[in-house]
């Protein structure tokens, strides 16, 4: 029965029924996912050298060195899709897993921590086919297949953050992450002859990876790069079926590689500021018991401007971001080739009750393209939204205007 499923799964990339996040998860983990945390994903990703604790994140909690007050936030996105497979439209809605987190600043050291996906990745294909070479006239061999894998990446980090000096913050911590992959698969064929399979399989594991990395401030121009190291998850692999339970559970364990991100913000007017970020995902080439299941390095290019000036409108008090980026996915085949990731946005910020809540808005747009396949493309388009509030009780930090 698996190489019913395995030449059905062929077949996504010929067909058009096939659906969910995106086309293209059907190998791979899923995408990369850009935070909800402040002016992220307003700025295409491109904030590892912001000094603004509200846009700190995962892979750049720097800005809460410089934190004065206990901040929460919370944010979420919604993403669509629109695929035009070989003429036929598809479209999806996906709700990406609100992000949360809290800094909590004492004395000269700040502790961030949250919970925020990092990898997602939703497919669902159905189709009618033939099994054992059978005739199409023959109802003992058509059946209907349904095929449909979920996976997620979560991570927690625990970062200590600290100014040293006005030109000089440095970060470090440790991030716990977990890994579950769904598949469920239904064979149901036409005839009541043949037995019909009703399979599922669940992977999860979790491990933890540590992170070291500093924000230099040199006025006009900031710098910052933060490493993280590889990560070892280790889990289980269960197997059920419909008529026999679970007959099937092994250990497993995925190994990811080491990861970094680099990014340089120049200011060159006091209303203007541009940021460039480079980074390798962490998930990049991950494997499974030694094997890969993502075979292509994920390095992300983003671009991000910031304009706080007086015209036309206040935009001190609700300045404007516009960013960019652009990354493959951690897959690529001889049918498809690389597959690439391009996103512009537009975003916001809001401040409410006398500048305790931050309400940060950005609109996404942009496509997903396979090199090698000119009618393999999707358009892909969302609203992310993030609400930070800001206590009263604030702590003294010799920081410069």
């Amino acid at each position: 029965m698996r190489w019913l499923i395995g030449t059905a799964l062929i077949t996504v990339f010929l067909v058009s029924t096939a659906y969910g996040d995106s086309i293209f998860d059907v190998r791979g983990t899923g995408k990369d996912v850009i935070p909800v945390a402040g002016a992220s994903r307003a700025m295409g990703g491109a904030v590892a050298a912001s000094r603004d604790p509200l846009d700190c994140a995962v892979m750049s909690p720097f800005a809460s060195a410089l934190a004065d007050r206990v901040i929460i936030t919370a944010g979420f996105a919604h993403m669509n899709t629109r695929t035009d497979n070989l003429g036929e439209e598809k479209r999806s809605l996906t709700t990406l897993f609100p992000t949360v987190s809290a800094i909590i600043p004492y004395k000269r050291v700040s502790l961030m921590a949250g919970l925020y996906l990092e990898k997602e990745g939703r497919l669902t294909l159905t189709l009618t086919d033939n099994a054992y070479g059978g005739d199409d006239d023959n109802d003992d061999d058509v059946y209907d297949l349904d095929y449909r894998r979920e996976t997620s990446i979560h991570t927690v980090p625990i970062f200590l953050s600290s100014s040293l000096h006005r030109r000089l913050s440095v970060s470090a911590g440790i991030l716990f992450s977990a890994l579950d992959t769904r598949e469920t698969y239904t064979i149901d064929f036409t005839s009541g002859d043949r037995i019909d399979a009703v399979d599922a399989s669940d992977v999860s594991a979790s491990g933890r990876a540590f992170a070291a990395g500093l924000m230099v401030d040199l006025d006009i121009v900031r710098v910052a790069a933060l490493f993280r190291s590889k990560t070892d998850l280790d889990g289980s692999l269960e197997r059920e079926s419909r008529y026999a339970g679970v007959w099937d559970t092994e250990d497993v364990s995925l190994t990811s590689e080491e990861s970094y991100k680099i990014g340089l913000r120049v200011r060159p007017h006091r209303y203007f500021a541009v940021e460039v970020d480079y980074e390798k995902s962490p998930w990049s080439k991950l494997q499974l018991d030694g094997e890969p299941i993502a075979d292509n390095d994920v390095y992300r290019w983003s671009a991000g401007i910031e304009y706080r000036g007086r015209i036309p409108w206040d935009a001190e008090q609700y300045p404007v971001f516009a960013g960019y980026y652009s990354q493959p996915l951690d897959w690529q085949s001889p049918l498809t080739g690389e597959i690439v990731e391009r996103i512009f946005s537009v975003g916001t910020s809001i401040p409410l009750a006398k500048d305790r809540a931050v309400v940060s808005l950005a609109l996404e747009f942009g496509r997903r393209e396979a090199e090698d396949r000119s009618d393999l493309s999707e358009t892909v388009y969302g609203l992310s939204l993030s609400i930070s509030t800001i206590e009263a009780w604030r702590r003294e930090v010799k920081t410069r205007p």
